[in-house]
C-alpha cells in the first residue's frame, strides 16, 4: 500500500533491454497495456497466449520467449 509509483525514469537505464510479455487475451484493458508500454523505454513487446504473469498457463511459450530475448541481448 505504501509503494512508491513507478515512473518512466525508473526504466531509463534499461532502454532497449526490456522484454515486455503481454498475453494476447488479458483482463487488463488496451488502455492499461498502452500505458505500461509507454512507461518502458523502447521495449521489445511479445504477445503470448495462455494467461497473465501469475496465471501463466502455457509456460513453455513464456520460457521460449524469454530465452530468445536473452540470447539476442547477451553482452549488451
Amino acid at each position: 500500500m505504501n509503494q512508491k509509483p513507478v515512473t518512466a525514469d525508473d526504466f531509463a537505464q534499461l532502454k532497449g533491454n526490456i522484454l515486455l510479455i503481454l498475453p494476447d487475451q488479458d483482463f487488463f484493458s488496451g488502455e492499461i497495456q498502452k500505458n505500461l508500454i509507454q512507461l518502458m523505454h523502447n521495449p521489445e513487446i511479445q504477445y503470448v497466449s495462455g494467461g497473465h504473469l501469475s496465471t501463466v498457463l502455457k509456460v513453455d511459450a513464456y520460457v521460449r520467449t524469454i530465452r530468445d530475448f536473452l540470447s539476442k541481448h547477451q553482452g549488451k
